[in-house]
């Protein structure tokens, strides 16, 4: 096998899953999978009474300091993720080599985490217990597990280009930044904490989230605003963001609302969107920590390497 992957869950209680056909599939695609997880999992557990933080962290530093594994992949997001990150032993981990994390949704706490306080790369991408992963399409599974071999050179991603003041100005045709984001609620939480990089300039950044009002969000991006986070970044990306409101018919529209406001506000920072990432099915996957390129030929794209 040319990688191994541990796959458990720093979050929420373990959902109903099948092991054993998960670790089958991804063996055929040339990665050895190891749990790291309660067996049976645990039952009637409500939000706010996750497997307690000490079984969780456990399972977390047993799959991190365990010599044979190359990345950690979360099953799934959940509440409680952030509990961790008081009682990682940072000192420690610095100590061997960096291993990346895989996941969205509340994984984004451990991305800006490692990210934050060792440098640490990560993967803003599908997690193997959940729903989304359920309905995405048979070529997408293989193509995330193929980009975890290091099977593709480079990596593209179809962008728009988000005009955001009233006059038309074109961003460059080429900028550079590693890349950085996630869950835009969750990393919001993060602001001031240690678990928060303390400069993003030069970065380019990219957002999604669920349930989450659009005066939420907006608030959310008064707290970027006002902290001064965005000084210096290169570019920002906005995914999708779903759950705006109970009445589907009308989250189409109130997205692309969102999103306008989001780019105005933003000005004369580049804003550009991509409905190929966040809380969806088949969604595409984004490294953390590792130089993005977003340049234009006929159309805008982000690209990165495999």
């Amino acid at each position: 096998m040319s990688s191994t992957l541990a796959i458990l869950f720093p979050g929420s209680q373990e959902c109903s899953y099948d092991f054993a056909i998960i670790q089958h599939f991804v063996q055929k695609q040339g990665i050895d999978l190891i749990q790291f997880a309660p067996s049976p999992p645990v039952k009637n557990l409500d939000l706010c009474q996750t497997i307690p933080v000490s079984q969780r962290l456990n399972y977390l530093l047993e799959a991190l300091f365990y010599t044979d594994v190359s990345m950690v992949w979360s099953g799934r997001g959940g509440y409680g993720v952030s509990d961790l990150l008081p009682m990682i032993p940072w000192a420690k981990l610095k100590k061997i080599p960096p291993k990346k994390i895989i996941g969205f949704s509340d994984i984004s706490a451990l991305h800006s985490a490692f990210y934050a306080k060792l440098g640490w790369p990560g993967i803003h991408g599908p997690m193997a217990f959940t729903p989304y992963w359920d309905k995405s399409s048979l070529k997408s599974k293989k193509d995330f597990l193929k980009y975890l071999t290091g099977f593709y050179d480079q990596i593209s991603l179809p962008l728009q280009y988000i005009q955001g003041g009233q006059r038309k100005i074109f961003p460059k045709k080429k900028m550079k930044g590693n890349l950085f984001g996630g869950c835009f609620s969750v990393l919001t939480n993060l602001i001031g904490t240690p678990y928060f990089p303390k400069s993003l300039a030069g970065n380019i950044l990219f957002f999604e989230d669920i349930g989450e009002s659009p005066p939420r969000i907006l608030r959310y991006l008064n707290q970027w605003c006002q902290a001064g986070v965005f000084k210096g970044v290169s570019a920002v990306i906005l995914g999708r963001f779903v759950g705006l409101t109970q009445d589907h018919e009308q989250n189409a529209k109130m997205e692309k609302s969102l999103i306008s406001e989001i780019a105005l506000r933003l000005f004369p920072l580049p804003v550009f969107r991509s409905k190929q990432f966040g809380h969806m099915a088949s969604q595409k996957f984004i490294p953390i920590g590792q130089e993005g390129v977003i340049d234009f030929e006929k159309t805008f794209q982000l690209t990165f390497k495999g």
